[in-house]
């Protein structure tokens, strides 16, 4: 499974560090991804991200050295379709480097 990020940027770079999605029972998940195709043009940025995996559960990592990785489709959709979604960036990131979330789909 992977998800696509449309996102304006003020930047030529690309760092996204997890994905947040905060449920309408305020449960949040933390995602993350063991591999990212990215690319920015005018201003927008275009990520996908490829095993996808759960990394932490309303700020707790239960999965240690083993990962969670997502792989029903349909369960994970339902699960965040009416999610609120925030990009988390690297650590070490310029200061003022800004994403904006356009949109987000999920692809098999």
């Amino acid at each position: 499974m992977r998800i696509v990020f449309t996102c304006k940027t003020n930047r030529n770079i690309c760092a996204v560090n997890t994905a947040k999605f905060t449920l309408p029972t305020g449960t949040t998940i933390t995602v993350d991804r063991a591999s990212t195709e990215w690319n920015i043009h005018s201003g927008i940025l275009t990520m996908k991200w490829g095993c996808c995996y759960l990394w932490a559960i309303d700020g707790n990592t239960l999965f240690e050295e083993d990962v969670a990785y997502i792989t029903d489709f349909d369960g994970f959709s339902d699960l965040i379709a009416d999610a609120k979604l925030t990009l988390e960036l690297e650590d070490d990131v310029d200061e003022g480097y800004e994403v904006e979330v356009i949109g987000w789909e999920l692809e098999e």
